[in-house]
C-alpha cells in the first residue's frame, strides 16, 4: 500500500519490523520496502483505509492498546 496500490501479497516476501508483521507482492517489492522503511509504512499507513474507518469509526494507528 505504499505506492496507493493493492496487490496479492507472496506469504514467503516478509519482514517483521519493531514486532509487526509486513507481508509484500513480491521479493523485489520486500527489497524495496525495507530500503526506506520508515517512510514506506508512513506512506502505506497513509493509504490504507481500514474498514472500520470506513463506517465512520476512529482510525488508531498505534493499533490496539
Amino acid at each position: 500500500m505504499s505506492k496507493g496500490e493493492l496487490k496479492d501479497s507472496d506469504p514467503a516476501a516478509f519482514l517483521i519490523y519493531k514486532g509487526k508483521l509486513y507481508v509484500c507482492s513480491a521479493a523485489d517489492g520486500a527489497k524495496e520496502f525495507r530500503s526506506n522503511i520508515d517512510e514506506n509504512i508512513r506512506k502505506a499507513d497513509d493509504n490504507w483505509l481500514p474498514p472500520g474507518r470506513a463506517e465512520g469509526q476512529p482510525y488508531n494507528r498505534g493499533g490496539p492498546r
